[in-house]
């Protein structure tokens, strides 16, 4: 299996698979993953045990329906 570079771009990913890819390639790295996985778009679509603690949203359902997210 080949591992996504962790240093792709977000311009690199066309979906949320291939993007929690690249997010968890560099969460291996030990790189931050990209900020896009925490848009409302992408956060449930993510496969979240597959992230350290300190990589995870404290609670992805709490900000459903906010005025400030999406």
């Amino acid at each position: 299996m080949i591992r996504p570079n962790p240093n792709i771009l977000p311009s690199d990913w066309q979906t949320p698979e291939e993007l929690s890819k690249v997010a968890a390639a560099r969460v291996r790295a030990g790189l931050s993953p990209p900020a896009e996985i925490y848009q409302i778009q992408y956060r449930s679509r993510i496969d979240w045990s597959e992230f350290p603690e300190w990589a995870r949203p404290l609670d992805p359902e709490a900000f459903d329906g906010c005025c400030h997210e999406g």
